[in-house]
């Protein structure tokens, strides 16, 4: 391998893998961020859920907007927010982001 092909590749790969590891890290422990009655529900197969989104830090306007996109906030609290109306697969699919530290059912969680 050439010199300059190396040089090239190397940040690519680099710019690749750090792109693409927060999603994947996500999505491989998206289950864990699931409490244990929110993942009963699911396996019984409901039509629509209701959760409570947790965090480490103060949800900002990106991740308010985000869950809109996915489903209806219904409310915003320090280091939670409620969403209504959700498939399984977007619980899921909420439960794959990497910056999501739990997520419950919003009858277990209580309010936001």
């Amino acid at each position: 391998m050439t010199p300059l092909l190396l040089r090239l590749l190397v940040p690519a790969a680099a710019a690749a893998l750090a792109l693409g590891a927060s999603p994947l890290y996500g999505a491989l422990t998206a289950q864990s961020r699931l409490s244990p009655a929110l993942q009963r529900q699911l396996r019984e197969g409901l039509p629509l859920y209701s959760v409570v989104v947790t965090f480490s830090f103060r949800p900002e306007f990106f991740h308010i907007t985000k869950l809109q996109q996915i489903g209806t906030v219904a409310g915003v609290g320090d280091d939670r927010i409620r969403v209504l109306q959700l498939t399984a697969a977007q619980v899921r699919e909420i439960a794959g982001f990497y910056w999501v530290k739990k997520v419950e059912a919003a009858e277990e969680a209580g309010p936001p």
